[in-house]
Order: C-alpha cells, then structure tokens, then sequence
C-alpha cells in the first residue's frame, strides 16, 4: 500500500531540522534503504541534505514511515517539499529484509 508509506532520507527524518513537519501524522518508522544517487542540489542541500535521484546504483539510508495520515496530506507535504521536487514511487529495502514500495521525494 504505497498511498501510506513515505522514505525519508533528508530533512524531515526523525532528529532532522524539518521533523515536526511530519510528526502529527503519528504512524511508525522503521529503518531502510533504497536505490538511486545523492545531488547537491534543491532547497535540503544547503542544510546538508543532497535532493535523492532514482537514477544511479547508490544505498541511500534512511526511514520508512507508515502512517495511513499520508493519505491526507500529500498536497502540504508536496507543497512543503516545493517544485524542486516530486514524489516518484521506489523499492525500499528494510532492515528486517523485507521489501515494500513507497513513496520518496525526488529531485524534478
């Protein structure tokens, strides 16, 4: 169920400056990684946070959230995120080893 679940690997990953922008959506979070390559680009890599590419054959560490609030609030987290970025679908690998596809903010 991709609608509920969001890979976080920049800025508004649990201990990050922009955490509180998903906090009251509550739901779990568990580690993980998917595929792609890092950019020094968009609005995150001036605070040290390099915009995520799906091209490229890179581990990106970072969270999976599931919470089923996602299904309401794509429209302020897409305009949070802003039209450097764009949400695409990927493979998240867990730590557990399991494998779930999700939703991640890419660079447009």
């Amino acid at each position: 169920m991709t609608a509920s679940h969001l890979f976080i690997y920049g800025s508004l990953a649990p201990g990050a400056p922009n955490e509180h922008i998903l906090a009251p959506l509550g739901g779990t979070w568990q580690r993980g990684s998917i595929t792609g390559s890092l950019d020094e680009h968009g609005w995150g890599a001036g605070m040290g946070f390099p915009g995520f590419r799906p091209t490229g054959d890179d581990t990106i560490d970072g969270w999976l959230l599931r919470s089923e609030a996602l299904d309401g609030a794509w429209g302020e987290l897409d305009e949070f995120e802003g039209a450097e970025y764009r949400r695409v679908e990927v493979d998240c690998q867990l730590d557990d080893g399991s494998r779930v596809r999700t939703w991640v903010y890419s660079l447009a």
